[in-house]
């Protein structure tokens, strides 16, 4: 396979982007994937900057500190108008430059950080669809041959330790709100029995120890016997026995969703907002939800747990503040 082509662009700014890509990596310790957006997003930042705004015959005749808000307003519009980039894209390309230009300025690489000074169109915000709670019963049912699929069956699997690999996953997945990720990097030695917890290593290699139930602890203990799996082994398997690749963690949600006759966008991604929205609904704190997923944000957490429609019109219709004028005979004095 040839080696893809790196677009050139001013040879001090690579050099800095290499370091930055560096720090991401070993600091950081993000992952494979974060750090090639990143390459990818600042590589083509420059390009477009050297070939379409500040236009000079030499790139390498210019620093960083020659560039102006000037320069990256026009860069915005540009992108935005001439390339017909999504809003959500520019923010993304823009989240990146001002990373970037946040790590040189904190590290003396340029005098002022003009990046954080641009203004950016709005996102439309986005409808945030999630699996309910009945479609998640569905689908644990279909997954334990009580309803049937879409096609008229039930379930069926080419024998016990398909069944046993294929409920461990949904089962250990839906119960700990675990990253894509995270599940495929759960060793046995990270199971802890005895405080009913299961160690998930996160972004940036980041450690946290989530609750699992009775029910899902006792499915791995099973597991583990029936795959005489040793304390060094990965817990997530595929039929083979053998751990399973990033693709095929996917590709199981996929499968098992559409054989169930459920919407197509549930993947992997929403099972994990699905847990945590439905836990949000049965009570759990959302500060308790935010350690749980292993986000820094408790705003990101939000996301995940906005009450679904049906949910607010419900509580608006029967704890509406009018309320109070059509029942204020039985509001004490104090109220």
């Amino acid at each position: 396979m040839m080696k893809k082509k790196e677009r050139t662009i001013n040879k001090d700014v690579s050099r800095l982007i290499k370091k930055f890509l560096d720090y991401h990596k070993v600091n950081l310790q993000h992952s494979h994937s974060t750090i090639n957006a990143y390459k990818f997003d600042l590589y083509l930042i420059f390009e477009i900057l050297e070939t379409e705004i500040i236009i000079t015959e030499d790139i390498n005749d210019y620093s960083l500190d020659d560039l102006t808000t000037n320069d990256l307003e026009d860069f915005v519009q540009y992108i935005f108008l001439e390339r017909n980039n999504s809003a959500r894209t520019l923010h993304r390309k823009m989240s990146s430059l001002r990373s970037f230009f946040k790590y040189l300025k904190k590290r003396g690489y340029i005098k002022t950080n003009i990046a954080k000074k641009i203004e950016l169109p709005k996102v439309p915000q986005k409808v945030l669809l999630r699996p309910t709670q009945k479609q998640i019963i569905h689908l644990f049912d279909y997954l334990n041959g009580k309803i049937e699929g879409k096609d008229g069956s039930f379930k069926t699997f080419r024998n016990e330790f398909e069944e046993k690999t294929i409920k461990l996953y949904f089962y250990v997945k839906f119960g700990t709100m675990a990253r894509r990720v995270e599940m495929y990097r759960i060793k046995v030695k990270d199971i802890f029995p005895d405080i009913k917890r299961i160690r998930l290593k996160g972004k940036g290699n980041k450690e946290r120890f989530v609750v699992v139930d009775d029910n899902t602890l006792r499915l791995i203990e099973e597991y583990i016997g029936l795959a005489d799996l040793s304390e060094e082994d990965y817990l997530i398997r595929n039929y083979r026995n053998e751990r399973i690749s990033k693709r095929a963690l996917n590709k199981r949600v996929t499968t098992l969703v559409e054989d169930a006759g459920l919407p197509d966008w549930i993947t992997t991604h929403k099972l994990r907002k699905a847990s945590a929205s439905i836990g949000w609904e049965l009570g759990i704190p959302l500060e308790v939800l935010q350690d749980n997923l292993g986000h820094k944000d408790p705003e990101t957490t939000r996301l995940y747990v906005i009450p679904l429609e049906k949910t607010i019109e419900k509580e608006l219709r029967e704890k509406h503040p009018t309320s109070i004028l059509t029942n204020y005979d039985e509001i004490d004095d104090d109220g």
